[in-house]
C-alpha cells in the first residue's frame, strides 16, 4: 500500500482522501493552529506543519492546499528527495517559484508531477479548443483564505471580505 502526505485539508484533499485506501494517509500538512480542521477532515492522526515534521517519508506528497501551500512547502518536499504532486499549476507562472522548485527536485533526486484538474473540466476544455470552441467563461469560488499567496491578495483585502468579489476578470493568457 502507498502512503502519502497531503497539503491541505479544504475540499480536493478530503476528496482525494476519502478515495485512497483506508490508512493511506500518513500526514497532513496544516497552517499552525489548523490541526484540530486537519484531523475533522482527513482521517490521519498525523498533522504536522512542515515537511521536516513528516512522522515518516511517504512514497509522495500531493498539494491540494493551492499557490500559497506549493510556495511555502513545495521546495523543501522535493530537496528532502519525496516526489511531490500539485493542483496548483497556476503558481508555476511565478518563475522564482518555478527555478526553486526545479533546483530541489535536483538536488534531492525527486520529482515535481503537475496533475490537472484542481479546476473543472479543464481537460475537456482543453479537448474542445481543437474543435470551434471561441470563448469560455470560468467562474471560481473558494474560501478567502486559499488565495493567500495568489496575486488575488494584492487586489481585494481578504481578511476583510464578507461578500463573493471579483478579484480577476480577463483572459486565460492574462490570466
Amino acid at each position: 500500500m502507498s502512503r502519502i502526505a497531503i497539503i491541505g485539508h479544504g475540499a480536493v484533499a478530503r476528496y482525494l482522501s476519502r478515495a485512497m485506501e483506508p490508512g493511506s494517509v500518513a500526514a497532513v500538512i496544516a497552517r499552525p493552529g489548523r490541526a484540530t480542521a486537519a484531523r475533522a477532515a482527513i482521517a490521519t492522526d498525523h498533522v504536522v506543519h512542515s515537511a521536516a515534521d513528516l512522522p515518516l517519508d511517504p512514497d509522495c506528497v500531493v498539494d491540494c492546499a493551492g499557490h500559497a501551500g506549493l510556495r511555502v512547502h513545495g521546495a523543501a518536499i522535493l530537496s528532502a528527495g519525496i516526489d511531490l504532486i500539485t493542483v496548483s499549476i497556476g503558481a508555476l507562472a511565478d518563475d522564482g517559484l518555478w527555478r526553486d522548485l526545479e533546483a530541489a527536485a535536483k538536488a534531492g533526486d525527486s520529482r515535481l508531477h503537475l496533475a490537472s484538474g484542481a479546476i473543472g473540466a479543464l481537460d475537456a476544455l482543453s479537448a474542445a479548443s481543437v474543435g470551434a470552441l471561441d470563448e469560455v467563461r470560468y467562474t471560481g469560488r473558494k474560501p478567502p483564505e486559499s488565495w493567500r499567496g495568489s496575486p488575488a491578495e494584492k487586489v481585494i483585502d481578504l481578511g476583510d471580505l464578507k461578500e463573493a468579489t471579483i478579484h480577476f476578470d480577463g483572459t486565460a493568457r492574462d490570466c
